[in-house]
């Protein structure tokens, strides 16, 4: 029998330069064609909400700032929005403004080798504005589950619905 490699975690803070990210929290992270992509979010002492994007080189471990370079339908600042990976693109949908109950329904593909946005307009239903859903893609589909929608009252309300968002039909 072999001996298996221990799992462990590697530190990238201390591997990676360049113009690295400030601290932050309810962002987006994927992963496309070996880069890692990040957006948004918000700060976690003022909670000023973010609408910048990283894109992070793991094989030469250099952080770029991106923002200025991007294009296109560029969504608003949100926080806590689904970030998910399917093929070359990625799709952001929903997330909310720090220090509002105003919760986004809206979705956006992002063309990571054309550095674009673009909104898109689904036909049909569409599910309700929310944050901190949980997400996944399988092949050409992106799975949404739960999160926070607002209530009647302005709370925020959890929600326990699943939407599946097929990327090829749409």
């Amino acid at each position: 029998a072999s001996a298996s490699k221990p799992r462990s975690w590697l530190s990238k803070n201390a591997m990676s330069s360049g113009q690295a990210p400030i601290p932050r929290q309810g962002y987006g992270l994927a992963l496309v064609d070996a880069n890692v992509f990040l957006h948004g979010g918000h700060t976690g002492a003022d909670y000023a909400t973010l609408n910048d994007m990283y894109v992070l080189s793991p094989e030469n471990k250099l952080w770029t700032d991106i923002t200025d370079l991007v294009t296109g339908d560029v969504p608003l600042p949100r926080s806590y929005f689904g970030f998910v990976p399917v093929g070359d693109a990625i799709f952001l949908f929903g997330g909310y403004r720090c220090n509002q109950c105003n919760m986004y329904d809206d979705l956006f593909k992002f063309w990571p080798s054309a550095m674009r946005w673009d909104k898109l307009s689904p036909s049909g239903s569409r599910p309700g504005g929310r944050s901190q859903a949980a997400y996944g893609s399988l092949g050409t589909k992106m799975y949404m589950h739960g999160g926070l929608g607002c209530g009647g009252s302005g709370f925020p309300c959890p929600r326990n619905d699943l939407w599946v968002f097929d990327t090829q039909s749409n």
